[in-house]
């Protein structure tokens, strides 16, 4: 008998956060972020939520971005002048081929100034899993990637 070579490819992968983290400064800082193992080739959602809080009693913008492999795929700026925390999440999707090893990470960046604008995330959670093909009419045929924007709550 030969040598069987078995190779097993990740469906769904997730990473999380629940701790705040608090950030500021006029350059994006990564927050969160998921490296992949090895998946096997298809179309994936990918989906992200985070919530963020102004620190201080000064208004200013608080800027989120999700990327893959460095592109930007998601994006949201919160304007409101409250401290409250406000909800973000969003989804894309994306095709990948066999053993494709996708980076997703989160990024924060408050408005520079002094003093020091600073903003807290937390509940930060990113995933990806393997979207099921759908059959076509008749069965024939498979469903066609789309592209999804990152959606802000």
């Amino acid at each position: 008998m030969g040598n069987i070579l078995t190779e097993v490819f990740v469906k769904w992968q997730k990473a999380e956060s629940r701790a705040a983290v608090t950030k500021s400064g006029a350059t994006f800082q990564t927050c969160l972020e998921l490296i992949s193992e090895a998946v096997s080739g298809g179309t994936y959602k990918l989906h992200w939520y985070m919530e963020v809080e102004r620190l201080g009693a000064t208004n200013f913008d608080r800027s989120l971005r999700v990327r893959l492999g460095g592109v930007i795929i998601g994006q949201h700026v919160f304007t409101e002048d409250d401290t409250s925390v406000h909800a973000y999440a969003g989804w894309d999707i994306q095709t990948f081929g066999n053993r494709a090893t996708p980076v997703l990470d989160i990024q924060l960046q408050t408005a520079g100034g002094t003093p020091a604008r600073t903003a807290r995330i937390q509940n930060i959670r990113l995933s990806l899993e393997l979207m099921e093909q759908e059959p076509g009419p008749r069965g024939l045929g498979q469903r066609q990637p789309g592209s999804g924007v990152g959606r802000g709550l």
